[in-house]
């Protein structure tokens, strides 16, 4: 989870950590929750499901993001492209 998380942040896919990462709190707490209502020996089990699903979602998340690579590199992440490409759309908003 921490390897595929530290991916993300790499290649610079904040909103993707963010939503994992607040995917993996959320899970964390029903799952720690329900592992309080089954009793003593369903102790941490809570943790280590949340930590196996996150780590799947994170996983898929890194993968793609390789799949992505070369866009990502060269024009997603590029301000200079971005920066052009909405005055384009702005330019194409504003009537003559």
């Amino acid at each position: 989870f921490i390897a595929a998380s530290a991916i993300l942040l790499f290649f610079d896919r904040r909103r993707l950590y963010l939503a994992i990462q607040a995917l993996y709190c959320a899970l964390n707490l029903l799952a720690a929750v329900a592992s309080l209502m089954l009793g003593d020996d369903y102790y941490g089990v809570g943790f280590f499901a949340a930590s196996i699903v996150a780590a799947e979602v994170a996983l898929l998340a890194a993968d793609r993001t390789f799949v992505r690579l070369n866009f990502l590199t060269f024009i997603g992440n590029n301000p200079s492209i971005m920066g052009a490409s909405v005055a384009a759309r702005l330019s194409r908003r504003r009537p003559a």
